[in-house]
C-alpha cells in the first residue's frame, strides 16, 4: 500500500467535457503559436500503465443513467498508474468514479476511490478521496463527476495513480469500480503552419432529417449550424450504397461501388486513385484519422496519406470515440508543415448503440413526457427481431426513447467537431479554410416497417446524407441549393475548391458548377447485400429487383424467424418512385423503362471499366476485430 501524504479535499463536481480553445489568433506562419487548452484522455494512452500483470485491461462504454461514457473497470482491491501525465501550473484531472448498477442492491458496503499524483521530490500526493456506497445513499448512483487541481504535482508530466478499496466493513465482492473517462488538462502552443487546409469529415451513420439543421425535432446541431450560416447546405446528398465501405470507398475515389470494387471481402480496386492521392502528388500534406476497422489499410483507405491513424479498438470496445481521435488530430497539427494540409477524419459515434456523454447523454429522453415514454408496439417489433440486439433495447421504454437517444449521440458528436471549429477560430484559419461535413449513408427508423439500422434497402431512410460545404472565405455562405448532390462528387469539389486538377478517371463533378441545378444529373448506387441497383434524379428513382431472396434477408441478415412479420416484398421489388413523395404521372411506365436503360447502359460501362485482371486484395481482419463489427449490428458482417 502507499501511505497517505497530505491529502487535497476534492473541487466542486464539473461536467467532463473540459476541451476547449482558447487565447488570441495570430498570424499562421507566426513563431509563437496560440495557446491552447485541451484534454489528454488517459485511456488514449494505455501503453503508459502499470498494473499487475494478472489483470486484463477492458474499456467498455457504459451507459448509467442514460450517461454513456468509455470506462475503466477495475474490482476493487486495485491500483493502477499512468506515467507522463501532463501537468501545468493550472492543470486539471477530470474524472467520473461510479459503481456498476448491477451492484446497488447487493449487500456490500460501497468502494473508495483515491486519487494521487507524485510531487516534484517524487512522493505521492492525495487529491481526491472518494466513497460510494450506493445501496446506503441513492445520490451515489451514477457517474460522480469530480475535478481536481494538479497544481501541486511534478512538472511538467507527473504520474497518477488510480487505487479502489472496499468499504469500511472490507466487503464489496460484488462491486465493479469504474473510472469514467478520465482525462487531464494540456496547454499547447499551436501553431497552424500550413499554408492551406481543408477537412473531410464524414460522421457515421448520419441520418439529416435528425438534426435541427435538416429540419430535425431538436437542438442538436448548433455547431454545424455555423459551417452552415458560414457555407453551403445541400439540401439532397445521396450515397452510393447503404452501408460504410463502398460509401466511403466512393467518397474517397469518386468511382462507382463496382469499380473501386470494396466491400467485406476486398479492398479498393488495385490502380483505383484516391483523393488523398491526388492531394499528395499535388503536394499536400494529407492525414486521416479513421475509427473503424472498415476503413483501415486493410481496405486500402491508407493509399495516398502520409499519416494514417487507425488503431484497433481498446479491449471490450468497439471504438475509441470522437473525443480521443481529436486528440490525435490536434497532436498532427501540430507537428504539421507550411505546406497545405488536408485531414480526413471518420467519426463513429453516432453508429449504434446509440447514447452519450454528460452534458448530451439523457438530455431529450429527460424531455419526454409520459405518454412518449410509454411502452410502443415498435419497440416490441425489435426485440423480436435478432438483428437488433445489438441496440441494447433494455434501456428504451419505448421507441421515443430510442429516436430520443440517437439524438443525443448526434449533439454529442457536434460538440466534439465544434471543439475544431473553436480551434480553427482561435488560430485564424476560420475564414480560409475549407471544410466539409458528411456521411456515408443515413439509418431507418421502421420507415420501411422492418427494422433500426443500415446496410440493406435502397431508401431515402438509408441513401440521403447531410452534405454541408465551407469553403475559404465563406464564399457562398447561408445557400442551400436544391440540385441534387452525391457523395461521388465531393472528391471533384474538393479539388475544385484547392486548385488541384481532378483526375478524368473521377466519375463524380464538382458541385461548384451551376449551383441552381443540374438538369441531366443522374446518381447511381448499388447494395451488395441484397444484390440490387438504383439510378436517381432530381425528381424519381428507379431501382431494380434484389437478387437476394427474401429468406436469406430475413434468416441470414435480420434473424428474424416466423411469426414475425416482416414486409420485405415491396422494397425488394422493382421499383419507381417520385423522390419529394407526389404521385407518379401518367408518363410512369416510359420514365420507368428509360430509367431502366439508362441503368442498364451504366452496369455496362462498368463492367467495362472495372480492370477485372488484377487480382482483388482479400482484407484479413482479426477474429476480435470480427466480432466488433458483428456486435455494431453489421448485417451478415457485410453492412
Amino acid at each position: 500500500m502507499i501511505p497517505r501524504l497530505a491529502k487535497l479535499g476534492p473541487m466542486a463536481p464539473t461536467t467532463l467535457v473540459v476541451v476547449t480553445v482558447l487565447l488570441s489568433c495570430g498570424s499562421p506562419a507566426a513563431e509563437k503559436g496560440t495557446l491552447v487548452q485541451g484534454e489528454y484522455l488517459l485511456l488514449n494512452h494505455l501503453d503508459r500503465i502499470e498494473a499487475p500483470s494478472t489483470w486484463t485491461i477492458k474499456v467498455p462504454s457504459l451507459e448509467i443513467g442514460q450517461d454513456m461514457r468509455r470506462a475503466l473497470p477495475m474490482h476493487p482491491p486495485f491500483e493502477a498508474r499512468f506515467s507522463a501525465v501532463p501537468a501545468h501550473e493550472g492543470g486539471r484531472l477530470a474524472l467520473a468514479p461510479a459503481l456498476n448498477p448491477a451492484a446497488y442492491d447487493k449487500p456490500t458496503d460501497g468502494v473508495v476511490f483515491e486519487v494521487r499524483c507524485r510531487d516534484a521530490a517524487g512522493d505521492w500526493i492525495e487529491l481526491l478521496e472518494l466513497e460510494l456506497a450506493p445501496r446506503q445513499r441513492p445520490q451515489d448512483r451514477g457517474w460522480q463527476d469530480r475535478e481536481v487541481s494538479l497544481a501541486v504535482c511534478s512538472r511538467p508530466t507527473t504520474e497518477v495513480l488510480l487505487r479502489t478499496t472496499c468499504g469500511p466493513l472490507g466487503d464489496c465482492k460484488a462491486d465493479w469500480a469504474l473510472w469514467g473517462e478520465p482525462s487531464a488538462s494540456v496547454e499547447r502552443d499551436l501553431k497552424m503552419r500550413p499554408s492551406k487546409f481543408a477537412v473531410l469529415i464524414s460522421v457515421d451513420t448520419l441520418r439529416p432529417d435528425r438534426l435541427r439543421l435538416y429540419g430535425g425535432p431538436r437542438d442538436n446541431s448548433p455547431n454545424l449550424e455555423r459551417v452552415a450560416a458560414d457555407g453551403i447546405v445541400f439540401e439532397t446528398a445521396i450515397a452510393p450504397s447503404p452501408w460504410t465501405i463502398p460509401s466511403h470507398a466512393t467518397l474517397l475515389t469518386s468511382r462507382d461501388p463496382r469499380v473501386h470494387r470494396a466491400d467485406a471481402h476486398r479492398a479498393i480496386a488495385p490502380g483505383v486513385a484516391t483523393l488523398a492521392d491526388v492531394l499528395s502528388t499535388a503536394g499536400w500534406q494529407t492525414a486521416a484519422f479513421v475509427d473503424s476497422p472498415y476503413l483501415s489499410s486493410e481496405f486500402g483507405f491508407d493509399r495516398g496519406f502520409e499519416h494514417f491513424d487507425y488503431r484497433p479498438a481498446p479491449p471490450s470496445n468497439y471504438r475509441h470515440g470522437a473525443r480521443a481521435v481529436l486528440e490525435r488530430v490536434i497532436d498532427w497539427l501540430e507537428s504539421a508543415d507550411e505546406r497545405p494540409a488536408f485531414i480526413f477524419w471518420h467519426i463513429m459515434d453516432a453508429h449504434a448503440p446509440y447514447g452519450a456523454p454528460a452534458p448530451h447523454g439523457g438530455r431529450f429522453r429527460a424531455s419526454l413526457d409520459a405518454a412518449d415514454r410509454s411502452e410502443s408496439p415498435q419497440l416490441r417489433h425489435l426485440e423480436e427481431v435478432g438483428f437488433h440486439d445489438h441496440l441494447r433495447l433494455d434501456r428504451y421504454a419505448s421507441f421515443d426513447e430510442l429516436l430520443a437517444s440517437y439524438d443525443e449521440g448526434l449533439a454529442h458528436v457536434d460538440g466534439v467537431v465544434g471543439r475544431l471549429f473553436d480551434l480553427l477560430q482561435a488560430t485564424g484559419r476560420w475564414n480560409d479554410s475549407t471544410i466539409v461535413v458528411t456521411s456515408d449513408h443515413g439509418e431507418s427508423f421502421l420507415d420501411e416497417d422492418i427494422y433500426v439500422g443500415h446496410g440493406l434497402f435502397l431508401t431515402d431512410a438509408e441513401l440521403r446524407i447531410p452534405l454541408l460545404l465551407k469553403l475559404p472565405r465563406n464564399r457562398g455562405a447561408g445557400t442551400r441549393p436544391l440540385r441534387i448532390a452525391g457523395a461521388i462528387d465531393i472528391a471533384p469539389t474538393l479539388l475544385n475548391v484547392l486548385g488541384v486538377a481532378t483526375p478524368p478517371q473521377f466519375e463524380g463533378r464538382s458541385l461548384l458548377g451551376g449551383m441552381d441545378g443540374r438538369r441531366d444529373a443522374l446518381l447511381f448506387g448499388y447494395s451488395n447485400n441484397i444484390g440490387a441497383s438504383f439510378v436517381r434524379s432530381q425528381q424519381q428513382m428507379y431501382v431494380t429487383e434484389a437478387t437476394v431472396p427474401p429468406e436469406v434477408i430475413r434468416e441470414r441478415h435480420l434473424r428474424a424467424a416466423p411469426p414475425v412479420k416482416l414486409p420485405l416484398a415491396e422494397v425488394l421489388a422493382e421499383r419507381l418512385e417520385t423522390t419529394d413523395g407526389s404521385d407518379l404521372s401518367s408518363e410512369s411506365l416510359e420514365t420507368l423503362g428509360a430509367l431502366r436503360r439508362i441503368l442498364m447502359e451504366h452496369r455496362t460501362s462498368l463492367e467495362s471499366e472495372a480492370d477485372s485482371s488484377e487480382e482483388p486484395i482479400v482484407p484479413s481482419l482479426s477474429d476480435e476485430e470480427l466480432d466488433r463489427l458483428r456486435s455494431l449490428g453489421y448485417v451478415g458482417s457485410d453492412g
